[in-house]
């Protein structure tokens, strides 16, 4: 069957296969605007609020109706951005691990030092989960092809070694958040920054990420990506999380694909099941606007 470039069946993507909201039966084609927004629910207002904020609040395009209230985290993809030379480490490994001494490291040691030395909400160090952003256009990726663009010096959270690579360099690899366990960490924000919330288990991460976007973090009703709480935040997995996890890699041209394909044809560890699809997505590796 024919898939969209996320890796789904055609037509089960809601971003490449936007699905079109039922039109009301005897309903005037002019619509009041208030009449409109209010048939929509966000988190901390009723059906019957007909406020500009709270209507755009409730039209995110979460892919459901109720907005912001309809996200699930449970069934969402989260992102891990690395060197492409990194992954046949990864492979011979037969896992993501939170000790991997990878082959290009693009963190600083000031960065490294403060996730080893802080905790999380469970005791652990965040440096000893794997991290993943909650969406491919999470901010710290979106720093880093600035950076790689020239648009922005290298800031302390960088290794020097960025200053001379490009965003084609990487894989984005996209891991659905039911292969992580149950007891997963959320935060709505970098998790060694001091200001950032935390919760413990995919159920309180979903009750802290709706908060953030029913609330002022939600920047653009039009635009999911644009929503800092995901843009921000992180899942914090186990310290390993198997290669068979992971269900597309995201790339940015044809030969890298084409390499990518070599690695997994030559290294995906045996017994780890089907190796991921690989997808070209120029989108994910462009600056944002």
């Amino acid at each position: 069957m024919p898939e969209c470039i996320h890796g789904f069946d055609e037509g089960l993507c809601d971003s490449c296969f936007p699905r079109k909201a039922p039109e009301p039966k005897n309903v005037p084609t002019r619509t009041p605007r208030a009449t409109r927004s209010s048939g929509v629910s966000s988190l901390r207002q009723s059906t019957t609020s007909t406020s500009r904020s709270g209507a755009a609040r409730s039209s995110s395009n979460s892919g459901a109706a109720g907005g912001p209230a309809a996200y699930n985290l449970a069934t969402q993809r989260v992102f891990h951005f690395t060197h492409i030379r990194n992954l046949p480490g990864i492979l011979a490994d037969g896992a993501l691990r939170a000790d991997a001494a990878p082959a290009v490291d693009v963190t600083s040691t000031l960065a490294r030092d403060a996730r080893a030395e802080l905790e999380t909400p469970v005791g652990s160090r965040i440096a000893d989960h794997v991290a993943f952003a909650l969406t491919a256009e999470s901010e710290r990726w979106r720093e880093l092809r600035a950076i790689f663009a020239r648009e922005t010096p290298v800031t302390s959270h960088w290794a020097a070694v960025v200053a001379g690579l490009a965003a084609s360099d990487f894989v984005v690899l996209a891991l659905p958040v039911a292969k992580l366990g149950a007891e997963v960490i959320v935060s709505d924000g970098d998790a060694a920054a001091g200001s950032s919330r935390f919760a413990v288990g995919v159920d309180a991460g979903n009750i802290l990420l709706r908060k953030c976007r029913s609330s002022a973090y939600f920047a653009d009703p039009d635009d999911t990506s644009a929503d800092i709480g995901l843009r921000e935040g992180e899942l914090l997995a186990g310290a390993s999380v198997p290669v068979s996890s992971i269900a597309l890699i995201g790339v940015a041209h044809e030969p890298a694909r084409d390499r990518v394909r070599e690695i997994l044809a030559d290294a995906w560890p045996s017994g780890s099941g089907a190796a991921p699809k690989v997808a070209v997505y120029p989108p994910w590796f462009q600056v944002a606007e």
